[in-house]
């Protein structure tokens, strides 16, 4: 009886700590960039862009692209927008679902702006800020994908822009830093400078969007150093911080009007 009891108890201890982390128990705080449920995507604007895949470093890179205004007639800019962690995959229709992507649709087309919206779609297992491997990262994947897409599109080698929120944001930061006299200017939501210098993001304009709620971002102090750094620069930035926004809600409501109008205001010199 008493080896009965014994067992007993053991089995109930180990029953209530595989409890913990399930429906009811305690969860441990998710990290912003964990996976997330699948985005709802609207079929009618995925109708919008055309499929635009090519392979490169052994990578099967899938993108969509929407063709905006009379980009026969005039040299087209191209806008770049680099998804979050939430849309990774390889089905290249979750990146559509972002706010983003649809805000700076929206505002090329009313504005009749003749341009190329590409937005390609990172592989699962890859990062768009990933450090290098075997001599080589995602942001030079990307750098290839807009260099062909440019050769190949009669674009605008003064009009090339980048966007991004969260993980995304952290790849624009990378290509920027490595890229710097090759963007006309970029747009950043949501994420932290990691791995870059001010003196290198300092070349090219940015407007850079956080949330006072979004302590992944807004709480780390390379974010605060960065702002600082390139005020005192003097650089062309635009910073805007939303305040009560959390993560999810900064990536949702950075890209404004007023915020992409001032970076594809830019041209490079």
């Amino acid at each position: 009886m008493k080896l009965f009891k014994c067992v007993l108890v053991v089995l109930m201890t180990v029953l209530s700590i595989s409890a913990v982390g399930q429906p009811g128990g305690p969860r441990p705080p998710r990290h912003h960039n964990e996976a997330r449920p699948r985005l709802r995507v609207d079929s009618s604007f995925v109708a919008k862009f055309d499929v635009y895949s090519q392979n490169l470093r052994g990578l099967d890179m899938k993108c969509r692209v929407a063709a905006i205004g009379d980009v026969e007639s005039v040299s087209p800019i191209l806008v770049v927008f680099l998804h979050g962690h939430s849309a990774i995959g390889n089905d290249n229709l979750m990146p559509l679902a972002k706010k983003g992507v649809r805000s700076l649709y929206n505002y090329l087309e009313k504005n009749n702006v003749a341009a190329y919206l590409l937005v390609p779609q990172c592989p699962v297992n890859r990062r768009w800020n990933e450090r290098e491997t075997n001599g080589w990262q995602m942001t030079n994947v990307v750098k290839e994908i807009i260099d062909e897409f440019v050769k190949t599109h009669g674009i605008s080698a003064k009009r090339i822009y980048l966007f991004g929120e969260s993980m995304g944001g952290a790849g624009v930061f990378r290509m920027l830093n490595d890229y710097g006299d090759y963007f006309a200017a970029a747009m950043i939501a949501a994420s932290v400078p990691r791995g870059v210098s001010a003196g290198n993001l300092a070349k090219t304009p940015l407007c850079y969007v956080v949330g006072s709620n979004d302590e992944m971002v807004y709480g780390n102090d390379a974010t605060g150093k960065m702002v600082q750094t390139l005020q005192k620069k003097k650089a062309d930035f635009r910073y805007e911080l939303l305040d009560g926004k959390s993560h999810p809600e900064t990536c949702h409501d950075a890209f404004t009007d007023e915020n992409i109008a001032w970076t594809l205001g830019h041209a490079r010199q």
